[in-house]
């Protein structure tokens, strides 16, 4: 009874982990605005050259990501309150996933030592794959109607409207279009299917090991 609660509680830190640092690593992956701008010919819309925007994009990001800048200053963009507010709440998310990637970070990898000091291949594989058909069976309802799931995702994480921008007093949402947050919703899940598979592979390699040690003895 003991093994098994320390097992899908560990279990649990090396998901959080794992989810944590694939949100954190898409984040903190800014090339891809850069390549954006180009796909989606946001220069274009806003009338804006791909330098400036990638200028205020890096100063939005630095805000978002990192603790100790209070001020949001975007100078080639008017904001609202609202809209200040509602970057104030994505700041405060975004902490919130780099805080439990720190924090589950050693958690997870006593676990896994764990789970090879005791030999517990079998059920680790279990649990990944339950975890990875849940991904893939996420995945594709996004991709079915992505529309539904960004203003659900919104709905689940705000209580209020702010992250409904106005073009008029928040035309920062002109260069931060849906296809973007598609497009960096589908990264996650790519990397979290390469995680997952990656220690899949992993646990099935040693459980491989394991049952060839048996065979020899």
């Amino acid at each position: 009874m003991k093994s098994r609660i320390i097992f899908w509680l560990g279990l649990i830190s090396l998901i959080l982990c794992v989810l944590s640092s694939s949100i954190s690593l898409v984040i903190w992956f800014r090339p891809i605005y850069w390549l954006s701008i180009d796909w989606f010919q946001l220069d274009q819309i806003s009338g804006l050259s791909q330098s400036t925007l990638w200028h205020n994009y890096n100063l939005l990001m630095n805000y978002l990501t990192f603790p100790t800048i209070q001020t949001l200053n975007l100078p080639d963009f008017v904001m609202s309150e609202a809209g200040r507010f509602h970057f104030y709440e994505v700041k405060y998310l975004f902490l919130i996933a780099q805080s439990i990637f720190i924090l589950s970070l050693p958690l997870a990898i006593c676990f896994v030592r764990w789970v090879r000091h005791h030999q517990l291949f079998q059920r680790l594989l279990f649990g990944i794959r339950i975890f990875l058909g849940s991904i893939l069976i996420l995945g594709t309802l996004i991709a079915l109607d992505f529309d539904r799931a960004f203003v659900t995702f919104h709905h689940l994480l705000f209580n209020n409207d702010a992250w409904i921008f106005d073009v008029r007093t928040d035309p920062i949402i002109l260069v931060l279009p849906e296809t973007f947050f598609m497009l960096e919703a589908f990264l996650v899940l790519l990397v979290l299917i390469i995680s997952f598979s990656t220690i899949w592979l992993w646990a099935k390699y040693q459980l491989y090991l394991k049952q060839l040690s048996v065979n020899e003895k």
